[in-house]
């Protein structure tokens, strides 16, 4: 490329070809022009700001007016670029963020007659650097396309090795991840279980144990780097997975997924809601989609209930020999389904006059680990005629029940003395009805209140899965005995029992004044691990804390993406954002900001609708002083600061 012109000189306002030529050969030098300029081929302010920069590097006359001289030197520069060789260099990584090495990357230069070949390099280290030089006629300018190829062709990668690369400089940095079906990221189970095998040694993942003697998962946790639910995670699936033969990710998928893995409460669970459960953590990558060539989520037809002997000896009293063994044979074949398997029962003449015993005892099997002489125990009280009816008996009166005449307890219960295998087994029944029916549970340890009997008397409503502004449109009636300062309350539970999983910890929280996983992220890990010490062992507390950032940090997420006041500018470019519909599909589908934190109602002045207004500073203070128990103090002296 050679830079001509028609005049003598070109200053400041000149307007012509001329100065289309200018900014062509600036432009091939790598400078900047602006916009404007080039579109209305006037020499501005712009062009000569750049050409003044231009001679005082070549020492010139820094007079911004394109002379002879600058011409010349203008020339010099562009004809040095088309012997230069020029660079395209970066990175190949996979999806997991390591160094692909399985091909190699190219450059095609863009010209009149088609594509050419530029240069080549391989990915020895995942890192790549061509040098290339401008085709003959290229007047400065190459049109570039870098691609990562191998022997089979184009890898599908981000950026696409099919967009190009106008007008490159002489050096330009392209990195790729590759992308697509064939390269997605590894599940983080896999990843994980990387991650602890070197630190593992010799020792299975089913052997480590986390208690006061040993804490092997807490020692994996500092060593590793990750997260110590995520390997109490990781350990309860490969233990799970000894008992029964079903691969350890089934397992950690549903766990992860927060279903009860134990093998009495998973049993209590719909196999739609397991397989939905391993399909979303397939989704998120956390498991991968396929173990040895067969879906994940097929495997869930191996996991059987209870043994045919245990189900024989709860089922003996009701059911005659050659009934017995009919019976449980096709209740461990029919067992994934089984509300269908207990209608079918209900509808065969055979069964149908004792369908409703047997669902009963067996349920109630499942629920104490098929302790026959509990199951009787448990069908004599009068005051339980259904399953969930468990969620009133108390650890007090679990123990009585086991320590009656005649009644005990399995043989394989741990503990060294009669006590404490009373003790362990009466704690572990209570963690599967917890696990199997958490909304009664938590109603029946709930302080006599509004919420506590709206919480009995609604039997679909769920603490895990039901939001309450959806629920109380759907059933407007349910809603009327609850005050707004009980519905709140409500919400707090809620908020809580998704971030403990448990009802002790949930209401321990509650009466200590926390409300939200936003509270618990304002305040410092240490100082919400000191000051609920009496209630959270510093493993539990951090634990806790970590699930309130993940939960926090999500929902601050979805509101920025999705919430209309942060969403009024709209772009020609962008679609148009339907506030009343996203508000109305929002409301009838995912949880709202005041559902997951609390009221965000704020006046429509100017100053209360900035974060660096009067209000949202006052309400910043109150925050601080709350964490720090000194706000109770301050409205002893003004009270009316409470009301403001």
């Amino acid at each position: 490329m050679t830079l001509e012109i028609s005049v003598s000189q070109l200053s400041l306002g000149a307007k012509s070809d001329d100065v289309t030529r200018v900014h062509r050969a600036l432009q091939s030098l790598g400078r900047d022009i602006p916009r404007a300029e080039t579109t209305g081929q006037v020499l501005g302010v712009g062009t000569v700001a750049v050409v003044k920069a231009l001679q005082q590097e070549l020492s010139l006359p820094v007079t911004g007016i394109v002379d002879a001289a600058t011409v010349r030197a203008i020339n010099v520069l562009l004809a040095k670029l088309t012997t230069d060789p020029r660079v395209v260099r970066g990175s190949v990584r996979d999806a997991d963020g390591k160094p692909f090495t399985g091909g190699f990357v190219q450059i095609f230069g863009q010209g009149p007659s088609g594509e050419q070949v530029l240069g080549k390099s391989a990915l020895r280290d995942g890192s790549y650097a061509i040098s290339y030089q401008l085709l003959p006629a290229s007047n400065g300018r190459v049109d570039l396309r870098v691609a990562v190829l191998n022997d089979n062709g184009l890898v599908e990668t981000t950026p696409s090795g099919a967009s190009l690369l106008p007008d490159a400089g002489a050096l330009e940095v392209v990195n790729f991840v590759l992308s697509g079906e064939k390269h997605l990221p590894r599940a983080e189970y896999d990843v994980l279980l990387d991650d602890l095998k070197p630190l593992l040694g010799t020792r299975d993942l089913a052997d480590l144990t986390e208690d006061k003697s040993r804490r092997d998962v807490s020692l994996l946790a500092s060593q590793s780097g990750d997260s110590t639910d995520l390997i109490a995670a990781l350990v309860l699936a490969h233990k799970f997975a000894k008992g029964t033969g079903t691969p350890p990710p089934v397992f950690y998928g549903m766990l992860r997924q927060g279903l009860p893995v134990e093998g009495a409460a998973l049993h209590s669970v719909h196999p739609e809601e397991r397989v939905k459960a391993l399909k979303s953590s397939v989704g998120q990558g956390l498991v991968p989609k396929e173990i040895a060539g067969k879906k994940i989520e097929d495997y869930l037809t191996e996991l059987t209930p209870a043994p045919a002997r245990e189900l024989q000896g709860l089922l003996g009293r009701i059911l005659n020999a050659n009934e017995l063994n009919t019976f449980v044979g096709q209740y461990l074949k029919d067992s994934q389904d089984p509300d269908a398997f207990w209608r079918q029962v209900a509808a065969d003449p055979a069964w149908s006059s004792r369908a409703a015993d047997l669902k009963f005892t067996v349920q109630l099997g499942v629920l104490t680990n098929n302790h026959g002489p509990l199951v009787a125990a448990l069908k004599a009280l009068p005051d339980v005629r259904q399953p969930s009816d468990l969620a009133r008996l108390t650890e007090d009166k679990w123990k009585s029940l086991v320590q009656t005449q005649g009644v005990g307890m399995p043989v394989e219960t741990p503990g060294a003395t009669p006590e404490e295998k009373t003790g362990n087994y009466a704690r572990q029944i209570l963690a599967q009805v917890e696990a199997a029916f958490p909304t009664q549970f938590f109603a029946e340890r709930l302080s006599a209140s509004p919420v506590s009997t709206f919480l009995k008397a609604q039997p679909t409503y769920n603490l895990r899965t039901t939001y309450p502004e959806q629920f109380f449109k759907q059933n407007p009636a349910a809603a009327q005995p609850l005050r707004p300062r009980d519905r709140q309350q409500l919400q707090t539970f809620q908020r809580l029992h998704r971030l403990t999983g448990g009802t002790t910890e949930t209401l321990a929280l509650a009466a200590k004044g926390v409300h939200s996983a936003q509270q618990i992220t304002r305040m410092d890990r240490t100082r919400f691990t000191e000051q609920h010490k009496e209630i959270l062992s510093g493993e539990r507390a951090n634990a806790i804390y970590n699930r309130a950032q993940r939960t926090h940090a999500a929902a601050l997420a979805l509101f920025a993406e999705h919430a209309a006041d942060l969403n009024r500018t709209g772009l020609h470019a962008l679609p148009k954002l339907d506030s009343e519909s996203q508000a109305e599909l929002a409301a009838n589908s995912i949880p709202d900001w005041e559902m997951l934190f609390g009221t965000f109602d704020l006046c429509a002045c100017q100053e209360c609708a900035s974060v660096h207004g009067p209000a949202a500073y006052f309400v910043d203070i109150l925050h601080f002083l709350g964490e720090r128990n000194a706000q109770a103090p301050l409205f002893a002296r003004r009270p009316d600061l409470g009301d403001i």
